[in-house]
């Protein structure tokens, strides 16, 4: 576990951390995979049976992305395991229909199809460019273990890049919309 995460925590509570971590890994582990399109699914039923729901989305997409990264950080997994996953992920999101360069609100994990109705979410867009920053800033520190890795840090820029912001945002309020539906 990277120094710099755990400066000042106690043993007890970095093993703690560590625990928690590894289950927020183990349900991302379990949770994404060819099957759902390397995407990570919004939830999954344990009881009475076990199902996986067949949606996700941009915040979803997210955190899967961050926890990758985090996964490496806490050595769950290697540079290139890392790799692989977010490149299967990133390939992936090339395929989805965007809005502006914004994720709709919701996709199904079987066909990559927009859930109606079609929406863009602020808060899901913004939680979605806010995680590609801290892969992108954190995928760094691991660069010189797998060049390939500034194909990823690549793919994170263009999408922060070519996602619209501003057409979610009303200049005479100076407001963010918390949601847009789009006009089919």
């Amino acid at each position: 576990v990277r120094k710099d995460i755990h400066s000042e925590a106690t043993p007890a509570e970095k093993a703690t951390i560590t625990e928690y971590a590894g289950d927020i890994w183990k349900f991302f582990g379990d949770a994404v995979s060819e099957k759902t399109s390397f995407l990570p699914v919004d939830n999954i039923q344990l009881y009475p049976t076990e199902k996986y729901c067949e949606k996700t989305s941009p915040t979803n997409i997210g955190l899967y992305l961050a926890s990758v990264l985090a996964a490496r950080d806490f050595t769950f997994i290697d540079s290139d395991t890392m790799y692989h996953l977010l490149y299967n992920t990133f390939d992936t999101i090339k395929k989805l229909k965007k809005w502006n360069g914004h994720l709709y609100n919701w996709y199904s994990t079987k066909d990559l199809s927009v859930i109606s109705p079609e929406v863009i979410s602020s808060v899901d867009s913004g939680n979605f460019l806010a995680c590609l920053i801290c892969l992108k800033e954190g995928l760094k520190e691991y660069v010189n273990e797998k060049t390939e890795l500034l194909e990823i840090i690549a793919d994170a820029e263009k999408v922060i890049n070519e996602t619209g912001i501003d057409m979610l945002y009303d200049k005479s309020k100076k407001l963010f919309y918390i949601e847009a539906a789009i006009d089919k």
